[in-house]
């Protein structure tokens, strides 16, 4: 059985867990934005004007009628 002690938050606890949840969000975003990036035109997402084109989907939505290309 576990004790009160080994229960309890503590800050070094705190600070393992945002760290890891940190880490995690930074190892999966490429694989996140090549999902994204997947619905969108190729002049969306490898446009050089602005990276907020691969987010926003303007040429996407100009082609398709939609800001997701199916």
């Amino acid at each position: 059985m576990n004790t009160k002690i080994e229960n309890k938050l503590t800050p070094v606890r705190i600070i393992a867990f945002v760290f890891v949840a940190l880490w995690l969000i930074v190892a999966m975003f490429p694989f996140i934005w090549t999902l994204w990036g997947s619905f969108k035109v190729q002049a969306d997402f490898f446009s050089k004007a602005d990276w907020a084109n691969a987010i926003f989907g303007f040429h996407t939505e100009k082609q398709t009628g939609n800001f997701f290309y199916y």
